[in-house]
């Protein structure tokens, strides 16, 4: 099943404003894709290997291999795309 990780933080502004539209799954991709979310203050080791410098980033992963990427200015259109 594909990942999507959310590296957010407390103190990131549009991290905060995406949040309820990645909280809140569609319904029609249940089962299809899993959402995870990870505080990068205080993950930051686990922020060195993607080398993710910036937020938010929104990572896809298959099979364990990152496969697609967004960072910066991030909306809901570009997550359902994603």
């Amino acid at each position: 099943m594909p990942v999507l990780v959310d590296f957010w933080g407390s103190l990131c502004r549009s991290c905060l404003e995406l949040m309820p539209d990645v909280e809140t799954h569609n319904p029609d991709y249940a089962g299809l894709i899993k959402v995870v979310k990870v505080d990068a203050s205080k993950n930051r080791r686990l922020c060195l290997e993607p080398r993710v410098m910036g937020l938010p980033p929104f990572l896809l992963f298959e099979g364990g291999n990152e496969v697609k990427r967004t960072t910066g200015e991030v909306d809901r259109q570009m997550l359902l795309e994603l």
